[in-house]
């Protein structure tokens, strides 16, 4: 079944590839929002309109986003050799991240209602630097041993943990996520 289900989805992926990745990233962004609020934020209730805005964010910012850039940068620094992957690896992260997760923090508080200059005065830097943390070892192993169309799937699965951070981010005090990067995880209290 799973090689049936796997077999299918590589037929959209070659058909449709920008469509396939756009709904693959909206289920994810959605689920990442829904497990923070589950599972980090104790919420009772899920916010459905919460989470139908970083759905929204996953499926037309993040999957055509992604499809396009991870495109470019095989073909700027084709291959999948160590020196690729390093250019890769740098341009993504030291260029387009920064870029990107400006434009997704903006985008969601004007989803939201909310000023986007003060989130990315608040949240910008610290997010970007969280997202090194995690990021760069990710991306230099897809970028060295995935094909390039299934580098956003790879990215997606990734990013369910990733999505979570960025939604309880959105929905946190910035001091507590300061706080909890800095606090050695055994000493952390039970929330």
């Amino acid at each position: 079944m799973f090689r049936r289900l796997l077999s299918r989805y590589d037929l959209a992926l070659k058909e449709k590839p920008v469509l396939v990745k756009s709904i693959t990233s909206c289920g994810i962004c959605g689920c990442g929002d829904i497990f923070s609020q589950v599972a980090f934020e104790k919420t009772e209730t899920v916010q459905f309109r919460r989470t139908l805005n970083f759905a929204l964010l996953g499926g037309l910012l993040v999957g055509p986003t992604l499809h396009f850039w991870y495109g470019f940068l095989a073909t700027k620094f084709p291959g999948q050799v160590a020196v690729q992957t390093i250019k890769r690896t740098f341009a993504d992260q030291f260029i387009f991240a920064p870029v990107f997760l400006g434009v997704f923090i903006s985008s969601l508080s004007i989803l939201e209602g909310e000023s986007f200059r003060k989130n990315l005065q608040d949240r910008w830097a610290t997010t970007v630097v969280a997202n090194w943390g995690l990021w760069i070892p990710v991306q230099a192993l897809n970028f060295r041993f995935i094909p390039v169309m299934y580098q956003v799937l790879i990215s997606n699965c990734t990013a369910l943990a990733w999505n979570a951070y960025l939604s309880r981010s959105a929905h946190m005090g910035q001091s507590v996520l300061r706080e909890e990067l800095l606090v050695d995880p055994a000493d952390r209290k039970p929330m």
